[in-house]
Order: structure tokens, then C-alpha cells, then sequence
């Protein structure tokens, strides 16, 4: 089973444009430089919260292809 992130609609935007991606060692919050200065930096680090069921967890093989893709 393949899962994806639950975000709201301005973080999903910032995902769909490679401004932020997820760190799939560490499981947390990767922000781009061009988002310096704004509230979206203070995410840089923040954990993903993970379902129990390791089975409902996001795709680490997704996150890691978005990250390549993002550059972060």
C-alpha cells in the first residue's frame, strides 16, 4: 500500500512546487532558502506525526523521489 501526506491546501501548494519536502532519515520538514524569512521557515526540522500502523505511513520511496525532484 502506497500512502501519501495529509497537508493543508498552502503546504500542499509549497510541495507541488518544491519548496518543501520531507528528510525520509529523519522524517522531518526540509524547507527551501527561497523561503527564508517567512513564516513557512520556522517548519524547517518539524517532525511528521505517523500513524501507528507502519502500513498508513507515507511511501519513503515517494518522499525520497520528491526530494531529489525538489532539490532540498
Amino acid at each position: 500500500m502506497s500512502n501519501g501526506l495529509l497537508l493543508r491546501a498552502d503546504l500542499h501548494t509549497l510541495f507541488d512546487l518544491g519548496q518543501i519536502a520531507i528528510d525520509v532519515d529523519s522524517l522531518s520538514v526540509l524547507v527551501s532558502p527561497s523561503l527564508s524569512g517567512t513564516l513557512y521557515a520556522a517548519l524547517e526540522g518539524c517532525p511528521l506525526h505517523q500513524p501507528r500502523d507502519p502500513l498508513a505511513r507515507p511511501n519513503p520511496i515517494a518522499l525520497s523521489a520528491h526530494r531529489a525532484w525538489a532539490k532540498l
